[in-house]
């Protein structure tokens, strides 16, 4: 978390792809406030000798992989326009720049 942060972090995945999971939680859950623990790729459901599988892998190979990641900051207390929450807000889009493959930040 950024220096002084004091708010509550909350994450939501439109596609949930298992490659910002690993950097966004390896990076974010070093807080013992920070309860982390799911898996929302859907590779846990087919082999990894499931031709269905191994097609699609190959179709994202050759052209592009289209995760989409939504991170929502919120204040607890005071406004979104106190100079800490700003910071905060200028932290986490320095840092998602910083995730693998990164193609939109704002």
């Amino acid at each position: 978390m950024p220096p002084g942060w004091n708010g509550s972090l909350t994450t939501r995945s439109a596609f949930g792809g298992s490659l910002f999971s690993e950097w966004f939680f390896s990076r974010f859950s070093r807080s013992p406030d920070c309860a982390t623990g799911f898996d929302s790729s859907y590779r846990i459901f087919f082999s990894e000798d499931n031709p269905q599988l191994q097609a699609f892998d190959a179709l994202q190979n050759i052209y592009t992989k289209d995760d989409n990641v939504m991170i929502i900051l919120t204040a607890e207390e005071g406004t979104i326009y106190e100079e800490e929450f700003l910071e905060a807000v200028q932290w986490v889009t320095t840092q998602g720049w910083q995730i693998p493959y990164s193609r939109r930040v704002a």
